[in-house]
């Protein structure tokens, strides 16, 4: 299962990297259902928020990853 989880999470790395945002959100919040505290997921989520121009809902996001991991400055 952590395998599938790693690939899923990379799959939507790939597709924020090339810009498919839609594609990479689907993807950050498939792998946030399987594992709420992956903050990784949750931080690259609220980045695709921003990329969209969807600033309300990547501050909600980021906001989440904070309380994942309050010590990371990212």
């Amino acid at each position: 299962m952590a395998e599938d989880l790693q690939t899923q999470y990379d799959d939507a790395v790939l597709a924020y990297t090339t810009g498919d945002y839609e594609v990479a959100i689907a993807g950050f919040e498939s792998v946030l259902k399987a594992e709420p505290d992956h903050f990784e997921a949750q931080l690259s989520l609220g980045m695709a928020f921003y990329r969209q121009e969807n600033y309300a809902r990547a501050i909600e996001e980021g906001h989440k990853a904070e309380v994942i991991n309050a010590d990371e400055q990212r």
